[in-house]
């Protein structure tokens, strides 16, 4: 049954043109900063190549760049470089490698050094329990070993694609809403759905093994874009593989991330969560679609997913009253992940029944709650009669 919900939704007209839709906007989500694209791989490219041959770097870089850093900027713009077009452009990689070096060798390692004495003093017979558990969790989390290597942009970069993604979100949300809806109304008549379509059971079984077809097509979807970026990553910007999978604390922007990962494993952590928030409207889509036509549980998943995240992702956080009810709506709002950055940047830990939480599992935990009880109450109500889901046929139990 599942694979034949596949072919059914793979081959369908209007999931073949909404694809194409789709994949064509999230080609040109990532082609539209093409225009930095050489100026990236250059980079990046003459800073792996000093990394990576260090007698390059300490015999000619090094005393290149001590000869001219302290020059005019306009000199060394119109001044022919050794390594790069000019001269301005080769002191400003070469000092990046230079800082990249010292934060890798010391900088880090001293922060973090300082963040966990400063946690461990608020540790004392003064204390509140609540402070323990959270300074105790504060110093777990920093006191770790991180093996951070010289990196190059890739700060910039992960703000590039992690920040400003309300309008892809809301047109993959879009795209999500009416798939669900078509595959759940149905989309053909066939005569063996007519039969298993007449019974509770088999409505039971039909509407998950729907929303089971098209769950798979989502993840599978999200995954090749996953892929695609990291494509783009290494050709279109020039990062290496060493760089991708160095941990992302390499990055200085990324210096309080409290998950210990690489680049790449921050990038494939913010691809599970968008499909979380995707699969969560699809059951939320698919519930509301059990019991009212289609056009209007479109456009109840869709206002309560998009307008919510335009309206709080603009909101004036100015004052200390806002911004704490800010990171309490995005504790339990999941929409609000797609702003995927706030949660990762900092040490993003709220307080729950006395205990220190991450508020990104916080509102994974509510989006896979929604998950669960909307499937709930969809096998609860398979039973119930419902002309559309039967293709007009009504149920009829056995006596």
């Amino acid at each position: 049954m599942l694979r034949w919900e596949l072919k059914k939704i793979i081959f369908s007209k209007i999931f073949i043109i909404s694809l194409i839709l789709i994949i064509a906007f999230r080609l040109y989500d990532v082609l539209k900063m093409w225009n930095r694209g050489d100026e990236y791989r250059t980079s990046n490219g003459l800073f792996e190549e000093l990394y990576l041959n260090e007698d390059e770097y300490n015999d000619y870089a090094i005393p290149y760049y001590q000869n001219i850093k302290n020059a005019d900027v306009a000199i060394l713009m119109n001044t022919e470089g050794m390594y790069l077009e000019n001269a301005f452009a080769d002191m400003q990689e070469i000092k990046a490698l230079v800082n990249a070096k010292k934060y890798s060798k010391s900088t880090y390692e001293v922060k973090m050094v300082d963040l966990v004495k400063k946690a461990a003093r608020k540790v004392d017979g003064d204390s509140s329990k609540y402070e323990v558990r959270y300074y105790s969790k504060y110093i777990d989390t920093y006191n770790q070993r991180v093996e951070v290597e010289p990196v190059n942009n890739i700060g910039e970069y992960l703000n590039i694609i992690f920040s400003g993604k309300e309008i892809p979100f809301a047109i993959m949300l879009v795209w999500v809403t009416v798939m669900t809806a078509y595959v759940v109304k149905g989309q053909e008549r066939k005569r063996f759905q007519g039969i298993y379509m007449t019974t509770p059971n088999g409505r039971r079984k039909g509407i998950l093994t729907k929303l089971a077809a098209f769950g798979i097509i989502l993840v599978a979807l999200e995954l090749l874009c996953f892929v695609a970026l990291i494509i783009n990553a290494v050709t279109m910007y020039g990062f290496s593989f060493r760089v991708l999978f160095s941990a992302v604390q390499s990055a200085p922007e990324y210096m309080y991330c409290p998950i210990h990962t690489s680049v790449i494993g921050i990038i494939f952590i913010s691809y599970v969560v968008k499909i979380i928030v995707y699969l969560m409207f699809m059951c939320i889509t698919a519930l509301i679609a059990y019991f009212i036509k289609a056009i209007p549980a479109i456009l109840v998943s869709v206002l309560s997913g998009v307008l919510p995240v335009f309206l709080l992702v603009r909101m004036d956080k100015a004052t200390y009253e806002a911004s704490q009810l800010y990171s309490s709506i995005r504790q339990y709002f999941p929409p609000l992940l797609i702003d995927y950055s706030e949660y990762i940047i900092d040490f993003d830990y709220a307080r729950l029944f006395n205990f220190p939480v991450s508020r990104m599992v916080c509102v994974i935990t509510v989006a896979f709650f929604v998950i669960m009880l909307c499937i709930v109450l969809l096998i609860l109500f398979a039973e119930k009669k419902n002309m559309e889901m039967g293709y007009g046929i009504k149920s009829r139990k056995n006596k």
